[in-house]
């Protein structure tokens, strides 16, 4: 039982931290994220697109949008590698 409610705390922990650093790269404004997500979301399909939204992103937060993507891409590749090696 302790192992679960230690796992549970870790990913509370993890969303909080998480959202901490996307408000620090997007600021505390209410819309920042939102529109930064929007953004990126109407990009999505076209690679040049998205790679310019991206450069864009990175140059209005002094590169944290880049550095907070890269951080974000890792974790979730290891959370799909975690949840491959479990399966098998």
């Amino acid at each position: 039982m302790d192992n679960k409610s230690d796992k549970i705390e870790e990913k509370e922990q993890f969303v909080k931290e998480l959202m901490e650093e996307l408000q620090s790269c997007y600021g505390s404004e209410e819309f920042g994220l939102d529109y930064a997500l929007s953004i990126a979301k109407f990009a999505r399909n076209s690679e040049y697109t998205f790679s310019l939204v991206t450069s864009l992103l990175s140059v209005l937060t002094d590169n944290k949008h880049r550095t907070f993507a890269s951080k974000f891409h890792k974790l979730m590749q290891e959370q799909f590698d975690g949840l491959q090696s479990n399966s098998t």
